[in-house]
């Protein structure tokens, strides 16, 4: 089966729970990016991987984008820019206006709504947002 055409709400939809936004529930967009995306290319890390075709978030190349597992301990969506870490920084910052900060690492950055942004390989960017779930 072939995938649908990328949604025209992916920059809101996935762009929104990446900055933290919006709530993260791994069933929903495991199933949104499968409709769109192909089914997963992988499962590694307490994460399904997806490798979009031709997808742009915020003015960059998205190359791959993964959503926590079922079993995962904590939820989590994240994506993977074709850019470098500082070009991404500004360019989240000029199309949303949220900044990332340095905090006690300074190669991990962070936005005031929890979001993180770090250098992955040389020249990619990795946009995440992690939610502990909540434990009886």
């Amino acid at each position: 089966m072939a995938p649908a055409a990328t949604p025209t709400t992916f920059e809101t939809v996935v762009g929104n729970a990446l900055l933290c936004l919006d709530r993260i529930d791994p069933a929903y967009f495991k199933t949104y990016l499968t409709t769109y995306f192909k089914p997963p290319v992988r499962t590694e890390g307490d994460a399904y991987w997806f490798r979009p075709e031709s997808i742009g978030l915020y003015g960059m190349e998205v190359n791959e984008i993964f959503v926590s597992t079922e079993s995962s301990p904590i939820d989590f969506l994240g994506v993977i820019l074709n850019e470098k870490l500082a070009q991404a920084r500004q360019k989240i910052f000029a199309a949303t206006g949220i900044r990332y900060l340095p905090g006690k690492n300074p190669a991990v950055l962070r936005s005031p709504a929890g979001g993180f942004l770090m250098q992955y390989a040389t020249l990619k960017t990795k946009l995440v947002c992690v939610i502990y779930r909540n434990h009886p």
